[in-house]
């Protein structure tokens, strides 16, 4: 596909002399196909997504295995003052509990009873150092939840809202495109229409002045058609203008791979508005409008930051609970590492503690709670009504839709009957029973029903478009 892309840029905007009177057809596939490959929000809407890809890895970082150590030694006077050796390895588990191993190791000055002289009672005195192995649990805040499970959840469902955004912002893009696309149809359209209208009236101008010199038609017949002549070319000048502002308008969607922009050539020209194909999803005239915005990105978007700040709620709430940190070592010396010697056991060699930690007011903590239920409720007001707006967006176009398909074949009927009255008037022209002046005023009213047509198909088109867009279907 990106190939394919590659070589329809290539063609569409190289310039090569051998094709200066050759014409493109820029459909609206590929319009559609350069924009979402090459647009700048498009690549943004893709970086929102790596983005999130990148926090997920820094959440899941917070449970990978730690090793840490120390190391302090003091000399003076070649005094060995202390040497002490702490290592340990923790591994953080989802469940809260951290296994850890380490190995601890203290020399220096020693006493006459062979206790350490500037070494703290507390550390452990072995000539072969000292190896445990332990764990620490939270049993009180944090036992269910803590912030590493947490940003880890949130981290998940950042991922899946980077994805909702991510197809919500190439929505609102494409939506913008056909926009763009659907107004260059129809300048371009009405510009090819009132061309014909032109030559046609520059070629019966020319008729007329021959049929004077004989005396078959008097002079002011002339006068007649060259008034309508002046007056579709004036339409034709004000056409002209307007295409050339929409198409820079649609330039502004055009770019190349290495994010420059690219710009459209005189010969490139789009599909004709009146044959323009929009996919329409059965299942949007036929599902209820409440189904299809519960599955619009931008309404999941929502959903998922609700659900990440509902996790945050849980996690606030258990913080009302007092921080209770259980530490358990079993500390492995000499004879403990060595089966023979079975006068010592795990149960008589091992050391514990309890950390316990409550503020006596919670009161950062109940405000903390209450700004996260203050943020969910805020939300929900927000989903509510965005997803009511989507709904009747849907409803809306859904009418328009069906009113314009009316429209569109009322006004193709009408071009038709305007079509059989000029030709009606040529041949009563022929037999000698109308005039110039019918004949122009029958193909002026033909000319602005074909107009009314085109105008017709580009609001048809327009809602067809719109009610994908409105569902969120672009995305896909």
């Amino acid at each position: 596909m990106r190939s394919k892309i590659l070589v329809l840029v290539i063609l569409l905007f190289c310039q090569y002399s051998a094709y200066a009177d050759s014409t493109f057809v820029f459909s609206l596939k590929e319009f559609v196909g350069v924009v979402v490959k090459f647009h700048p929000i498009a690549k943004q809407a893709e970086i929102l997504k790596q983005q999130a890809r990148a926090n997920l890895l820094s959440a899941r970082g917070q449970f990978d295995p730690t090793i840490k150590g120390s190391f302090d030694q003091k000399t003076f006077d070649n005094k060995n003052y202390w040497q002490q050796l702490l290592t340990e390895v923790s591994i953080p588990t989802w469940y809260g509990l951290q296994p850890k191993i380490g190995f601890e190791f203290n020399e220096g000055l020693r006493e006459s009873d062979n206790s350490f002289k500037y070494i703290g009672s507390d550390r452990i005195n072995l000539p072969n150092g000292l190896l445990y192995t332990g764990v620490k649990a939270s049993i009180g805040s944090g036992l269910l939840i803590d912030e590493r499970r947490t940003f880890l959840k949130q981290a998940k469902s950042m991922l899946e809202q980077s994805e909702f955004d991510r197809q919500n912002s190439v929505n609102d893009l494409l939506f913008s495109a056909h926009d763009a696309y659907n107004e260059w149809s129809l300048s371009y359209t009405k510009v090819t229409l009132l061309k014909e209208a032109v030559n046609i009236g520059r070629e019966r101008i020319v008729g007329l002045k021959k049929s004077v010199e004989f005396g078959d038609l008097a002079g002011i017949d002339t006068v007649e058609a060259l008034s309508q002549l002046q007056s579709f070319e004036m339409l034709l000048a004000e056409e002209i203008i307007q295409l050339n502002s929409i198409k820079f308008q649609l330039n502004t969607f055009l770019w190349n791979e290495n994010n420059l922009p690219i710009f459209l050539e005189q010969n490139i020209i789009p599909t004709v508005v009146d044959e323009l194909e929009f996919f329409l999803n059965d299942s949007l005239l036929k599902n209820e409008a409440t189904l299809l915005a519960q599955n619009h990105p931008k309404v999941k978007s929502i959903e998922q930051k609700i659900e990440q700040l509902e996790m945050e709620e849980k996690l606030k709430f258990n913080k009302l609970l007092p921080k209770i940190d259980v530490n358990y070592n079993v500390l492995l010396n000499d004879a403990t590492r060595n089966p023979s010697i079975a006068n010592n056991n795990y149960s008589q060699n091992y050391k514990w503690g309890v950390d316990v930690q409550f503020p006596i007011f919670l009161r950062a903590e109940r405000g903390q709670l209450q700004s996260i239920k203050l943020k969910i409720s805020d939300n929900n007001y927000t989903f509510e009504q965005v997803k009511n707006s989507i709904v009747n967006k849907i409803l809306d176009y859904k009418v328009q839709t069906n009113l314009y398909q009316s429209q569109v074949n009322l006004a193709s009927s009408m071009v038709e009957n305007y079509n059989r009255v000029l030709n009606a008037e040529k041949s009563r022209f022929e037999l000698g029973e109308s005039s110039i002046f019918l004949i122009n005023s029958r193909e002026q009213k033909l000319y602005e029903s074909r107009l009314k047509r085109l105008e017709a198909y580009y609001k048809f088109n327009k809602s067809n478009y719109s009610l994908n867009w409105s569902a969120g279907l672009f995305a896909n």
